[in-house]
């Protein structure tokens, strides 16, 4: 699991990024006991994403703070996961 980002404020406003809607704004935050709920919005897309603050901080789901990069994107298949697509549509040899 990837370190968890406690050092930026979240606030109304917030740049977050979506891997398929990209750069967006926290909304709305509903605060809870354990776990915020965080509504982020993304203009290109029209879509509210709603997420909890733990997962958002900790860069483990699709709305993250920080921007990935298409490199990094593309490293987040799990190599076992790759071997066995690759073997599934790959041509077989007569």
């Amino acid at each position: 699991m990837k370190k968890v980002n406690k050092t930026q404020t979240l606030t109304q406003g917030t740049t977050v990024y979506h891997v398929e809607y990209g750069s967006g704004m926290v909304m709305r935050i509903t605060y809870r006991k354990e776990n915020n709920l965080v509504m982020c919005y993304f203009p290109k897309a029209k879509v509210n994403v709603w997420i909890g603050e733990t997962e958002l901080r900790s860069n483990v789901g699709d709305v993250t703070l920080n921007k990935m990069s298409s490199e990094s994107q593309r490293d987040s298949v799990d190599p076992k996961l790759e071997e066995i697509l690759q073997g599934l549509f790959a041509p077989r040899k007569p």
